[in-house]
């Protein structure tokens, strides 16, 4: 697996996990402010994790075309990996909405939902990073294995 475009993708989802430990109480808007910029960083990364994933000589490069599971395998992590994108980019919208000065719902008590959502986009991408590992790895094994 690229270990570059992995890595790429991980240090976001890491200062996401940052950006929703940081102290929120009496500074809300500062925490929000802190989780779409982190939002928008892993939004990017996840688009050129994509572009590489689409990619002939990508992630999947490795990844044998002839076997129809790990082929099926492949497309629905790129169906996924597609519905994280359109998730980060709806709590993007929603946490820059919450950050605009004046904005009535940037309470502590109203940064639940928001943290809830965030919390579930993280463990879906890491999910995702590793459903891509076990299907290369799957692969590379089983070309390891085939002259036994």
């Amino acid at each position: 697996m690229h270990t570059t475009t992995r890595a790429n993708l991980l240090l976001p989802i890491e200062r996401l996990e940052a950006a929703l430990d940081a102290p929120y109480l009496g500074q809300e808007r500062a925490w929000v402010q802190g989780v779409a910029d982190a939002l928008t960083a892993t939004e990017h990364a996840l688009l050129c994790h994509a572009a590489d994933a689409a990619s002939p000589d990508g992630v999947f490069a490795e990844v044998d075309s002839n076997r129809r599971g790990l082929v099926n395998q492949v497309a629905a992590l790129r169906q996924e990996m597609t519905g994280l994108l359109g998730e980060t980019a709806a709590l993007q919208e929603w946490a820059k909405k919450v950050a605009v000065p004046g904005h009535a719902g940037t309470t502590a008590r109203s940064m639940a939902p928001l943290s809830d959502r965030v919390t579930e986009l993280i463990a879906a991408l890491r999910d995702l990073v590793g459903g891509e590992h076990d299907v290369v790895m799957e692969s590379i094994n089983m070309d390891l294995g085939a002259g036994d």
